[in-house]
């Protein structure tokens, strides 16, 4: 896991032409990247294995003690990275942040997902009835609101 980068704007983009990511995340552009870099509370992080691109996660930081796991986004889901950017958000968020809360919402439909939060012990809060509109098609669509404590 390290900090995304200019060098990074490609495979950013490139990720989110992926069928099983863009049929729950809207793409950013180019410029969406690059003017990410420049937001302080946002923080966009490449996973990578080697030289290998593996995916994104970006994060966004609430005052001192709350985080949002804003995205997550795996080149090829099903070999464990998915899990592994959880896992290292929490451990960031609660020990090196030293945060009380990590949240997150998730499209209803993304059962996936939903299962991957659940088994990192994520606790479903609630859901916003339509509370997004689907990029491709403008469908309204639920979203699922998860969180953890620190003391969880």
């Amino acid at each position: 896991m390290r900090a995304a980068e200019e060098r990074d704007i490609a495979d950013i983009v490139a990720l989110h032409e992926h069928e099983h990511v863009s049929a729950y995340l809207n793409p950013p552009t180019a410029d969406d990247v690059r003017g990410a870099f420049s937001r302080p509370a946002l923080a966009q992080y490449v996973i990578a294995s080697g030289d290998a691109f593996e995916g994104l996660l970006l994060l966004t930081y609430h005052d001192d003690w709350m985080v949002e796991l804003h995205r997550i986004a795996i080149a090829q889901p099903g070999r464990g990275i998915g899990r592994f950017a959880i896992e290292w958000t929490l451990n960031h968020a609660f020990k090196e942040r030293k945060a009380n809360r990590v949240y997150l919402e998730v499209a209803a439909r993304n059962a996936r997902a939903r299962r991957l939060y659940e088994l990192a012990g994520f606790r479903y809060e609630g859901t916003f009835r339509q509370g997004t509109r689907h990029w491709q098609t403008n469908a309204f669509e639920d979203l699922c609101a998860y969180g953890k404590l620190a003391s969880d």
